[in-house]
């Protein structure tokens, strides 16, 4: 008798949100970084992009990220090499694709190309809920005497790959993934040059969705979630008996306290704010 009510407890519907998940590795080819320049011009770790696949251009990419991160008169995008895109462009130095008018510099490991921001023309935003997203070419291969050279893994999301908000339970585990302090960047933690990276390399967060309702267009992650994850996308996790994981919204910072007090006002409550992906595809589709 124990061992039928073990394994009635097994299948158990509600065993599902308890069963043991995993990231799916393939998302962080689709998670770019963006920097801005300091007051001397040199380039900082500013924010984080997801890309998703541009069903009306598909030579382009629509890169998802936060309003507020969008500020400025430009965006520097950062995309990790591939070991033989390395290769080409340590003979090369700089990669300029003509046809879409895209020219990028190589520091080495990454390249990097620097994109004007002109709202409403270049780019949009939902200012209330903070979204920003704009149209971009980002290589991925490129023809060299006739042969293909892959220089990036770079590889957007799929509408099939996402998830909207009724497709998603109170309590699913979920990951995301930034650049917060500067964690996975060359200049590392704080700049102090720990936890860096020579190729960029984003770091993996993870939580369950703490809250969500019906009403509101946002939801809340039992996760924490500093600056440079402004923009980080927010996935599923793949599950254990072979469920599909899935991209279902970004984050936009952390809870805050609302009373007017100096000391307390930006004390990080442990609570990732975070917009469902159902209000992005919205302002996407608004995108020629």
């Amino acid at each position: 008798m124990k061992k039928i009510i073990f394994i009635a407890l097994l299948i158990s519907p509600f065993s599902r949100n308890f069963s043991q998940g995993y990231f799916y590795k393939q998302f962080i080819n689709c998670v770019i970084m963006l920097e801005k320049e300091d007051s001397i011009g040199n380039l900082e770790p500013h924010g984080t992009g997801i890309c998703l696949y541009n069903y009306k251009d598909p030579e382009k990419s629509t890169v998802v990220t936060c309003a507020h991160v969008l500020r400025n008169k430009y965006v520097h995008i950062k995309v990790p090499l591939t070991d033989s895109g390395i290769l080409y462009l340590s003979q090369n130095k700089t990669l300029t694709i003509e046809d879409h008018n895209s020219f990028w510099t190589f520091d080495g490991y990454n390249i990097e190309t620097k994109f004007e921001l002109n709202k409403g023309k270049t780019f949009l935003t939902n200012d209330s809920l903070d979204i920003g997203v704009f149209n971009i070419y980002l290589p991925n291969g490129i023809v060299n005497n006739k042969d293909t050279i892959k220089i990036t893994n770079f590889s957007p999301i799929f509408r099939t790959w996402i998830k909207t908000k009724d497709q998603v339970d109170l309590g699913t585990s979920i990951d995301f993934l930034g650049f917060p302090f500067d964690i996975g960047s060359k200049k590392g933690f704080f700049n102090f040059g720990i936890y860096a990276d020579d190729k960029i390399n984003p770091l993996l967060r993870t939580g369950v969705i703490a809250w969500k309702s019906n009403k509101n267009k946002d939801f809340l992650i039992d996760g924490i979630s500093y600056g440079g994850n402004s923009g980080s996308p927010v996935f599923t996790q793949a599950g254990a008996f072979g469920e599909k994981p899935g991209f279902i919204g970004m984050v936009l910072g952390h809870l805050s306290d609302l009373r007017y007090d100096p000391n307390v006002a930006d004390f990080n409550y442990g609570l990732v704010r975070c917009v469902w992906v159902d209000e992005i595809l919205k302002l996407v589709d608004k995108l020629k």
